[in-house]
């Protein structure tokens, strides 16, 4: 009955498009992500801190491995969103407008700021060329690759309409996991073949790397009460899997990190791993999120904000490395304490403080 309550809550218009209001799980899940893309990038400081092979070093991969999931998570949220909001039914032009100022306007300021800091920090100079392939890439910052991958996204619209609406999932689900495991291995070297001058070192931000996780979560968003019933009335066989998945994934993370042999299918192991962990955390979610979003109210704001903070909280981070710079700290522990204490809570009161005042315009 509780799930019943959750999943009829009532709708709200843009435009002649009804959409659903957000649901709680929904938000739970975009503001753990915000949260641990956050985590990510403050131990990454540390990962290779240590010798291989020892207790804190694959303490440290682990929970480096473990949490890397996020922008999959993201895209599959994105997905979601879209069939689960009816965005699909808005008209395509009409959408692009929208994501490029709710999207592409905010990266283009981003990328500008950084930049900038790079001119007076690292002395980088004002070459036109070098911005062009960065801004398109997402090259300039490392996380920003996201925003110009989501855009890819957003500019096939109709192509993934299509298949959501025409394709059964059991038919494409598994075929999309294995042509983006293809595309993870593959798609460098079939364009090298093609072009032998030609060297592709963006695989990591082109939507056939992503592919899976864009058309799982589109065909949640399609059948989202199907899915959480399905989803509830098999947890037991999904935590097994997800239990299974895990331990294979935790083994050759372990060998392949410590140099023991190298897996040359990793990858794909990876990519099973970050699927079993999102569908698990979306049954976590659907549990707990109720709960939890009206417990802590602040979590509803990070939700709201979490694009910025996305956006932002590395700028924050190079912020609190430039304090540990000038105060000569070099402790690893105490450096991670202190990227802690800087960058959560400067960069979320920031962006929540300007996501409020720019809705309230």
């Amino acid at each position: 009955m509780c799930a019943k309550l959750i999943l009829k809550k009532g709708v709200v218009k843009i435009g002649n498009t009804a959409i659903k209001k957000r649901r709680p799980e929904l938000s739970f899940l975009n503001t753990l992500f915000c949260l641990l893309v956050i985590f990510i990038h403050i131990i990454s400081y540390m990962v290779y801190s240590f010798p291989v092979n020892t207790f804190k070093y694959n303490a440290l991969i682990f929970s480096w491995k473990g949490l890397t999931f996020v922008v999959q998570g993201f895209i599959m949220l994105s997905a979601c969103k879209f069939f689960l909001t009816k965005k699909d039914e808005v008209p395509y032009f009409k959408y692009i407008k929208i994501r490029l100022k709710s999207v592409a306007i905010p990266y283009v300021f981003a990328f500008i700021v950084y930049y900038i800091v790079f001119m007076l920090r690292y002395d980088y100079k004002l070459d036109f060329w070098f911005i062009f392939k960065n801004f398109i890439s997402g090259n300039l910052v490392y996380h920003l690759y996201f925003i110009p991958l989501i855009l890819q996204f957003d500019l096939l619209t109709p192509l993934w309409k299509k298949i959501i609406d025409k394709v059964c999932p059991v038919a494409a689900i598994p075929l999309f996991i294995v042509l983006t495991m293809l595309c993870q291995d593959y798609l460098p070297y079939i364009i090298n073949k093609c072009f032998p001058d030609f060297t592709f070192l963006y695989n990591d931000r082109i939507v056939t790397t992503y592919l899976s996780f864009y058309i799982i979560g589109g065909y949640i968003g399609k059948n989202y009460d199907k899915f959480l019933n399905l989803l509830v009335k098999h947890k037991t066989k999904v935590f097994i899997i997800y239990l299974f998945i895990t331990l294979v994934f935790s083994y050759f993370t372990y060998v392949n990190y410590n140099y023991i042999y190298t897996v040359s299918f990793y990858n794909n192991i990876h990519s099973l791993y970050v699927i079993s962990a999102l569908i698990i955390l979306f049954l976590i979610a659907f549990k707990i999120a109720p709960f939890v979003m009206d417990k802590f109210k602040v979590l509803k704001d990070i939700d709201k904000a979490s694009f910025y903070i996305y956006l932002w909280h590395v700028l924050t981070l190079y912020g609190a490395n430039y304090i540990l710079e000038k105060f000569g700290i070099i402790s690893d522990f105490l450096s991670f304490i202190i990227r802690i204490i800087i960058v959560y809570p400067v960069t979320i009161f920031l962006c929540i403080l300007y996501f409020k005042k720019i809705k309230s315009k």
